[in-house]
């Protein structure tokens, strides 16, 4: 049995071309950007942001699917649907799904429609 199928052989080049864009276009960890609203929409809460890392982990960075492939199947390879994250602001929104949510950081299939049109969350 081969390790990695041949659809995704075909796709790890074209991922890693995106990878490279989003980390270069965003320059860092986005979180507290985003946040902030300076990255578009969010409608966090107070109580939200407890637990959230207050310092990033610079040494590690993620390009982190807002909306995720297993949602959406080819997200992966969007660079409007991806963001860059440190490791532990990564940890964070897939451990506080509905805080990430309201940050914009995680998004439903359905949500697709408001990237396309160029709009962040």
């Amino acid at each position: 049995m081969r390790p990695v199928s041949k659809k995704r052989a075909a796709t790890l080049a074209e991922r890693e071309r995106v990878r490279e864009h989003v980390l270069e276009r965003d320059g860092g960890c986005v979180f507290w950007l985003t946040a902030h609203g300076e990255r578009g929409r969010t409608e966090w809460i107070e109580g939200d942001l407890v637990g959230a890392p207050t310092a990033c982990d610079w040494g590690a960075l993620a390009v982190h699917e807002v909306i995720q492939r297993s949602v959406r199947p080819g997200s992966e390879l969007e660079p409007d649907l991806c963001v860059t994250l440190c490791q532990r602001h990564h940890a964070w929104c897939h451990e506080h799904i509905a805080e990430a949510t309201r940050l914009g950081l995680l998004a439903a299939s359905w949500d697709f429609d408001k990237f396309k049109e160029g709009r962040r969350l």
